[in-house]
């Protein structure tokens, strides 16, 4: 299972916020769409209308009643951003020592999921 598979690592913003990357003659139809709260439409909506230099939300999630939250607010919708899309990955130095010594290290998704 990757990161996009998974995308839930608590990188979000609130989706309202958005709006100001939107082209302004498209704000109305933006509000409206978050109203309607169809996660689809919602990332639809983005996807044709964010500009190609910012990444895509993987999902959108508002706190439910039965939520709880220290830093989210319930009933707010936000756009959940995938850790692959905003950072780059890079090895360390021992990292790649131990592969040039010993071989590929092996990521496996059952020890980050399991």
């Amino acid at each position: 299972m990757s990161m996009h598979d998974n995308p839930s690592n608590g990188y979000t913003i609130e989706l309202e916020k958005l709006m100001v990357a939107i082209p302004e003659n498209h704000h109305k139809e933006f509000v409206e769409i978050i109203e309607n709260g169809v996660e689809e439409e919602i990332l639809d909506f983005l996807e044709e209308y964010l500009p190609t230099n910012l990444p895509q939300p993987e999902g959108i999630y508002t706190l439910g009643e039965e939520d709880h939250s220290d830093d989210l607010e319930q009933g707010v919708p936000y756009a959940i951003f995938s850790e692959f899309d905003l950072f780059e990955k890079k090895p360390t130095k021992e990292y790649t020592q131990m592969k040039e010594i010993i071989g590929e290290v092996q990521d496996s998704s059952w020890t980050t999921w399991g």
